[in-house]
């Protein structure tokens, strides 16, 4: 099985009325910088589409990040849990 992540930042959907529980709200006063949804929807395409398991989008400058895993798999660390026989 594998999984791949997407880390993306402020992005303008209907959820900032539901978690801030109001009728309207203002994306471009509230954070002035922030993804549609609709490309937020490309750049999960893009980490879809590629080899890599982690699309991380910068919260400064937006630029969008593929990565390898950013913790390797443990199974054959010295420290992993010991297997008793």
């Amino acid at each position: 099985m594998q999984v791949k992540v997407l880390a993306p930042t402020a992005t303008k959907t209907e959820f900032g009325k539901v978690a801030n529980d109001v009728t309207e709200y203002d994306y471009d006063k509230t954070f002035g910088v922030y993804q549609t949804s609709v490309q937020v929807a490309a750049l999960l395409l893009k980490l879809y589409d590629s080899d890599r398991v982690v699309g991380i989008v910068d919260r400064e400058d937006f630029t969008f990040k593929l990565s390898a895993p950013k913790f390797d798999y443990a199974g054959s660390s010295k420290h992993n849990q010991k297997v008793e026989k």
